[in-house]
């Protein structure tokens, strides 16, 4: 749990520093997700979003976020639209599958 809170306070300066970075918004996120923050962590991965639109992870971990705080209608135009930017992230596509079944 320390090492994630170290990363969080870490991600926080450097998006302080230089906020245009969509890779530290990102894994600012993973850092709120790792200590099942799963909303906070959403809103990280929609800053990295609104900095790079064209990032598949942010759209498969905000996808994720959704999923596992039972937003699923919310997930698939998400992943749908991570699986448009990278069509090989099988995790995607099977996140996707798992929400239709």
């Amino acid at each position: 749990m320390g090492k994630h809170l170290d990363k969080i306070r870490e991600y926080r300066e450097t998006i302080r520093i230089q906020p245009s970075l969509a890779g530290a918004h990102f894994k600012l996120g993973v850092a709120h997700a790792a200590l099942e923050r799963h909303q906070e962590a959403g809103e990280h991965y929609k800053q990295a979003l609104k900095v790079d639109p064209g990032y598949p992870l942010a759209h498969y971990f905000m996808a994720l976020s959704y999923y596992l705080t039972n937003r699923y209608e919310e997930a698939i135009p998400t992943l749908k639209e991570a699986n448009h930017l990278d069509q090989d992230h099988a995790d995607a596509h099977h996140l996707l599958r798992l929400i239709y079944l």
